[in-house]
C-alpha cells in the first residue's frame, strides 16, 4: 500500500466487484421514483450522485422501479399506487445472484469427487447456502498463509486431471477427499512453518496525529465538484480544516489536490459505515 489511490482501489474490490456486473447489464429501465416523493427519509445515494445513476440502467429497474428512498427494512414499498424496490431488494438480488455464480462455479469440483446425483444436488444446495461466506473467509486467507495459493492451484490441477481421466483411472471419493485434505493441510504447515518475511514489517507510525482537530465537514459533498457540478465516487474530508474532498478513485480527487495544495496531512473517509484515517505524508492508514 503506496498510495492513497491504491487503498480506495483496494476498499473498491472484493463484493462490490460481485455486484457491480449485475446493477449493469441493460440499456433500458423502467420508471423510477423521485427521491423528492419522500423527502422525510434518509437518501442512500444522497453522497453518490453517480450511484442512483446506476441503477437507471439496471437490469432489476426492467421488471420493478426503483427508490433511493430507504424505508426502514423493506425491500419493497408502496408509493403512487405502484410497488417500487428500495435499495434494500437491490442488494438482497446481488448477494443471492452472487450466491448462484458461486455455486454454479462448484459443479465441476464436485464431480471430481463423486458422480452420484445426489451428492452432486445436495452439495450444490449447500453451497448456496455457505459457499459465499467460505468464499471470503479463504479470500482473507490467503494473504496470511503464503502456501494457501500453491496449494489451491495443485487441487485445481489435481481436480481437472480427475475429470479428464474420470473413464480410465477411477478413484473413490474418499481417496479424493482425503489427498485434497492433505494438500490444504501442507499448505497451511508450510506457510507456518516457512512464514513470509516481507509481511512481516514493523508497523508504520503517523507523526502528524498533531494536526488532527475536532472539525466537522464544510460541506455535503465535494466542494469542488459541487462548484462544477461534477459528480464523485467517495467522500474524503481533511481533520485539520474540514474540507470535503472526492476520492481518488473519482477522476478529480480533490482530496489529494487539497493535500497538496494546503499540506494538511491527515484525511477521514465519511462515507456511511467508515470511520478509517490516512496520512499522505506517511502513507499510512490510522
Amino acid at each position: 500500500m503506496t498510495s492513497q489511490s491504491g487503498f480506495d482501489a483496494i476498499r473498491s474490490s472484493g463484493s462490490v466487484a460481485f455486484a457491480s456486473p449485475l446493477l449493469a447489464a441493460s440499456t433500458t429501465s423502467r420508471a423510477i421514483v423521485d427521491p423528492a416523493e419522500n423527502p422525510a427519509n434518509p437518501i442512500l445515494f444522497g453522497s453518490r450522485p453517480n450511484s442512483f445513476a446506476r441503477l437507471r440502467t439496471s437490469w432489476i429497474a426492467r421488471f420493478i422501479p426503483i427508490t433511493p428512498v430507504m424505508v426502514g427494512s423493506k425491500f419493497i414499498v408502496r408509493s403512487g399506487g405502484r410497488w417500487t424496490a428500495t435499495p434494500l431488494l437491490v442488494a438482497l438480488v446481488a448477494i443471492e445472484s452472487v450466491d448462484v455464480v458461486l455455486a454454479l462455479d462448484s459443479i465441476p469440483a464436485v464431480f471430481a469427487v463423486t458422480r452420484d446425483p445426489f451428492l452432486v444436488y445436495t452439495s450444490n444446495v449447500f453451497a448456496l447456502f455457505g459457499l459465499r461466506s467460505l468464499y471470503f473467509l479463504l479470500a482473507g486467507s490467503i494473504s496470511r498463509l503464503r502456501f494457501l495459493r500453491p496449494g489451491l492451484a495443485v487441487m485445481l490441477l489435481f481436480v481437472a486431471a480427475k475429470m479428464l481421466l474420470g473413464e480410465s483411472l477411477e478413484i473413490s471419493p474418499a481417496v479424493s477427499l482425503s489427498l485434497v485434505g492433505c494438500i490444504f493441510a501442507v499448505a497451511i504447515v508450510a506457510s507456518k512453518l516457512v512464514p513470509d518475511r516481507s509481511m512481516q514489517r514493523p508497523a508504520a507510525v503517523c507523526s502528524h496525529l498533531n494536526q488532527i482537530k475536532d472539525v466537522a465537514p464544510q460541506s455535503r459533498g465535494c466542494e469542488e465538484c459541487l462548484k462544477l457540478g461534477d459528480t464523485w465516487v467517495h467522500l474524503r474530508m481533511c481533520l485539520t480544516c474540514g474540507h470535503v474532498g472526492c476520492c481518488d478513485s473519482s477522476k478529480n480527487k480533490h482530496a489529494t489536490r487539497h493535500f497538496q495544495t494546503v499540506g494538511h496531512p491527515v484525511m477521514r473517509s465519511i462515507e456511511p459505515g467508515e470511520n478509517w484515517r490516512w496520512c499522505f505524508v506517511d502513507q499510512v492508514e490510522l
